[in-house]
């Protein structure tokens, strides 16, 4: 089935994105809402159900069960503090991957960071389209 194979793709997947509205992004700036990066990565790592590891700097946390990741930059990158969380739902008969952000730096950064995750979103659909 394509969610198992979209499921892979993306836990096999290190680092894309909606924050609030406009800019051509898909959102106005900085979103504040929900737990700190800090605050959510504690909660992840003592849930027991979700993986935590580090690639190329990032921490990433994915859940099977819940079919999301989410990603840490270091912090060292321009848009620390942030996450990107990515979920594969369901909609219509359809899967999708729908990404939201916490960006807790600049918006010049914030929207760098929304960028790179558009751009990745775009490359794994096209290998899941191409199945």
């Amino acid at each position: 089935m394509k969610l198992s194979c979209i499921a892979g793709l993306v836990l096999g997947l290190v680092l894309s994105p909606v924050l609030q509205a406009d800019d051509g992004l898909g959102y106005k700036g900085k979103n504040n809402d929900g737990l700190a990066p800090d605050e959510l990565l504690s909660k992840l790592r003592s849930d027991g159900e979700t993986q935590i590891r580090e690639e190329k700097d990032w921490i990433v946390a994915s859940s099977e069960k819940l079919r999301t990741i989410w990603s840490f930059p270091p912090k060292g990158h321009p848009a620390y503090p942030s996450y990107v969380k990515r979920e594969v739902v369901e909609k219509g008969g359809a899967l999708y991957m729908e990404t939201s952000v916490r960006c807790g730096a600049a918006k010049p950064q914030c929207d760098k960071l929304v960028k790179d995750f558009i751009e990745l979103n775009a490359r794994v659909q096209s290998e899941v389209d191409a199945e």
